[in-house]
Formats: C-alpha cells, structure tokens, sequence
C-alpha cells in the first residue's frame, strides 16, 4: 500500500517564486493569483503615513515654547553682563605696552565672559532636555513618529523647523508659529549682539593712536 501525502487545502501561501509576499494555492497547484506588491519593489519598503491629528488635540507644548524662548535669556544676559569689555581692555593694554604679560592676554577672559560661557552651556543642556519632553507629548497626544529630539544637538533651529513641519503634516493649517517666534527671537539677538560688536569696534578705533598726534 502506498502512502499519499494530503496537499494542503485552497489559500494564500508564501509565494515559493518569490515574485510576491503570497500567491494563491488551488488546493492542486499554484496559481498566477498573487497579493500585495511584487517583491523588491519599493512599496515594499514603504514608510507608511502619519494619522492625522484629531482637530481637538492641541499642537503646542510648553516645552516647544522654552525651546523657542530660551536664547532670550542669553541676550538679557549679554546686555547685563557685556563679555566682551576684557576683549576691549585687552586691546587697549596692547596699544600701551610694548611687551603684553600673560596677565595681559587673560584680561579677554573677564568673569563676565566666563559667565556668559557657563551659562551658555547650561542653556543648551536645557535646550535638549526641553525638546526631549516636547517629543515625548507629541507622542503621548498621537503624533506619529514626531521629529525626533536628537536633532536639537545641532540647534534649536533644526528641531524647531523639523518638528513644525512634522506636526503641520500631521494638523494642516497649525504648527509653524514657533518657527515664527523663533525668527523674531534670533532677530533680536542678531540685533543686541551686532550693536555691543560695534560698540567694542568703535571703542577700539577710538582709542587707536592717530597719526601725528603727539609727535
């Protein structure tokens, strides 16, 4: 007596030509009938889209918000503090003196621009956590695959942008006001920091010895 093997009953199989991820089997033998995209195509691959957002879910966290707002507390500090008068003295002591000291040289490094230094670091710090708690509401209110948080070690403009985008996708017609208040922000800065450059600036050429002058 021979032994007969049952053939499997009628379905989707893996398609053993691998020309598709299933393919048909009659309950005899594999038909042309496949399923799903052919293999090694790049839908395959694909990354599938982000669920819109309920229009009820709020878009803005206040950690995007101290994200945005932060450097404002470095242009307070700039206008306090004004680091770069040590660079100014350093500059007047070299027109004065014919052979600098190392004392000289450290006058650049005022305790305000020590200050400003530190606290510019600790202001980054928080730059990333922020934006860490930032990425992880987006996720909590649904926002699939939010602009990851990493990216603000380059900046906060880079997060900023990058998640605005994401969540503009995600929400149409919300979102982009932080890049917008990012922009007047580093407008401000721009503008106090170019005015105590060109305050230094002046005060150096002020102090340069003119020619003729004494002769």
């Amino acid at each position: 007596m021979t032994d007969q093997t049952t053939p499997p009953a009628p379905g989707w199989y893996a398609d053993p030509y691998r020309e598709a991820p299933l393919r048909w089997w009659d309950g005899t033998q594999w038909t042309p009938q496949v399923s799903g995209p052919p293999a090694g195509t790049p839908a395959a691959f694909g990354v599938a889209a982000r669920r819109p957002l309920a229009q009820e879910t709020p878009v803005y966290t206040v950690w995007i918000w101290l994200v945005v707002l932060l450097p404002l507390v470095s242009i307070l500090l700039l206008l306090v503090t004004n680091p770069f008068s040590g660079y100014a003295h350093f500059m007047q002591t070299m027109e004065t003196s014919a052979r600098p000291s190392p004392q000289d040289f450290l006058q650049i490094y005022s305790p305000a621009f020590l200050i400003d230094v530190l606290v510019g670091w600790l202001l980054y710090a928080a730059m990333i956590v922020f934006a860490w708690l930032d990425y992880r509401e987006l996720g909590r209110r649904g926002v699939e695959r939010p602009f990851h948080w990493a990216w603000s070690f380059l900046s906060s403009a880079v997060y900023v942008i990058g998640r605005s985008v994401i969540v503009r996708h995600v929400a149409p017609r919300r979102g982009l006001v932080p890049i917008w208040v990012l922009i007047a922000v580093l407008g401000v800065s721009f503008i106090v920091t170019g005015t105590l450059v060109a305050e230094l600036t002046a005060s150096i050429v002020r102090d340069l010895p003119r020619p003729g002058v004494g002769a």
